[in-house]
C-alpha cells in the first residue's frame, strides 16, 4: 500500500521515528553544549571583573605597594576654554 507521497507506510514510520530521534538528539547536544559553554563564559567573565579592577603598574611604587597620592602626578582640566580649538586657525 502506497500514499500520496508514494511511499509505503514503512517508509513513513521510519522517517517518523529517524525524525523523532534526530530532533531529541539535537536538543541533547544543545543542551550539553550550551551546559559547557556557560563554564567557559563565567570563568571568562570572572576574569574580565578581577582585569577591570586591576591597578595600572604606574600606581605602585618601588617596593610594590600602592603609591600615595602626593607622590601621583594628576592632569585636571578645570576650565574648557583653556582648551585649544582647530577651528581658531
Amino acid at each position: 500500500m502506497t500514499d500520496i507521497i508514494g511511499g509505503t507506510t514503512m517508509d513513513q514510520i521510519s522517517f517518523y521515528y529517524l525524525a523523532f530521534f534526530l530532533t531529541i538528539g539535537s536538543f541533547l547536544l544543545g543542551f550539553v553544549v550550551s551546559w559547557n559553554l556557560k563554564h567557559v563564559f563565567d570563568t571568562w567573565e570572572e576574569k574580565a571583573d578581577y582585569a577591570a579592577e586591576v591597578i595600572h603598574p604606574e600606581m605602585y611604587d618601588a617596593d610594590g605597594e600602592l603609591a600615595s597620592p602626593d607622590e601621583i602626578l594628576y592632569l585636571r582640566f578645570t576650565d574648557v576654554s583653556d582648551t585649544i580649538d582647530d577651528e581658531e586657525d
